[in-house]
């Protein structure tokens, strides 16, 4: 399964690649590192710190401080490190008994549907009445008041314009701090 985060699935498990470019004095070199997961998401944030960690890893390996075994040592030790900590963020966001609508994944999901809806809707939007909307966004038709307590509370600081002239803004081509 291709993608610009360099991962691919081999039976359902996702896994990193990335190839050593030139100048590394290694010759054309794959570096494959298992993800341990078979969530799309989790393994999209794994691939994510892989990809900016190597980076600065291949630079150090293109002046000769680095071999491809320690490269790949390091990529292990980097997706362990980064999935105990998204493993730690998720017990931590299930472990609250009041879910706080504005941490972790959650408030993530509850502000990308409000996003959506001023994008799609402009500065009236309303949250619709049936529940396919919010599924598609990844919530529980019981988070619709959530989203729609985050939807007022942009209104009234006066984001939802702001948000919506952004949108418009970049239609139209134009980058928000142009203008």
């Amino acid at each position: 399964m291709p993608s610009g985060l360099n991962l691919y699935r081999r039976s359902a498990v996702y896994y990193f690649r990335r190839r050593l470019p030139t100048g590394t004095g290694t010759g054309p070199v794959t570096l494959h590192v298992s993800l341990h997961t078979k969530d799309r998401a989790k393994a999209k944030a794994l691939a994510a710190e892989l990809t900016h960690v190597s980076d600065t890893l291949f630079d150090e390996a293109r002046r000769g401080h680095l071999t491809t075994d320690e490269l790949q040592r390091i990529l292990v030790a980097v997706a362990r490190r980064q999935a105990k900590k998204l493993e730690l963020l998720a017990v931590v966001d299930r472990a609250n008994p009041v879910a706080d609508p504005m941490s972790g994944e959650r408030a993530d999901r509850i502000n990308g549907a409000v996003y959506r809806l001023l994008a799609e809707r402009g500065r009236a939007a309303t949250l619709p009445q049936d529940p396919a909307f919010l599924r598609g966004c990844g919530l529980d038709p019981s988070e619709a008041e959530q989203v729609q307590m985050s939807l007022e509370f942009y209104r009234s600081q006066k984001l939802a314009i702001a948000m919506t002239l952004i949108q418009t803004a970049k239609l139209n081509g134009l980058e928000p701090m142009a203008w």
